[in-house]
């Protein structure tokens, strides 16, 4: 991430906290922040401009505890999260908890998109062969889409259209089907 700036969200109602935090992160890495003392407020500017990540504290003047972080979820669900205790933190922790939370954001949408274009290919697939196998697979690396063919064959459009896309996105094997 170095090099690029991660726009930070920063929700904080105590000018010694948010200004703390602003501190931690500068020490390594290079952050742009916008700072808010309401939930409201962040609210308002989520929905003029992009960020990276948002760190909220849970009590704020018009919001606070569980509630807080629903509503955070709710209005900001494709922006990375990840909650940490207030006091424990430090410089280390809080920069690793923002490149892991902005990963698995990622990860999560990659895996979002694949079940998408699973969908699509299913729906592409019904009524063209009840001889393949479709499976979403998942590790700890990266996830896939398998196409298993039991030796009817995938049709030429189908495949034409699937693999031509140049993504690795799929994994195709042929299975001999000995018993048929």
């Amino acid at each position: 991430m170095k090099g690029v700036a991660i726009e930070v969200l920063l929700i904080e109602d105590n000018p010694g906290d948010a200004r703390l935090i602003q501190e931690l992160l500068s020490e390594y890495e290079f952050f742009e922040f916008e700072c808010v003392s309401r939930l409201s407020d962040a609210f308002q500017i989520l929905k003029r401009k992009k960020f990276d990540v948002i760190i909220s504290d849970l009590s704020l003047p018009d919001n606070h505890g569980l509630d807080t972080a629903l509503k955070v979820c709710k209005n900001a669900d494709n922006i990375p999260q990840d909650y940490l205790v207030k006091g424990k933190i430090d410089t280390d922790m809080l920069i690793r908890s923002i490149r892991y939370a902005i990963e698995r954001k990622k990860s999560e949408q990659e895996r979002k998109k694949m079940e998408r274009n699973l969908k699509d290919l299913n729906d592409t697939v019904h009524g063209k062969t009840d001889r393949i196998d479709i499976k979403l697979v998942e590790c700890e690396e990266y996830s896939e889409i398998r196409i298993v063919d039991f030796g009817c064959g995938i049709p030429h459009e189908i495949k034409d259209n699937v693999f031509s896309k140049g993504e690795r996105l799929i994994d195709y094997a042929e299975v001999k089907n000995e018993t048929a």
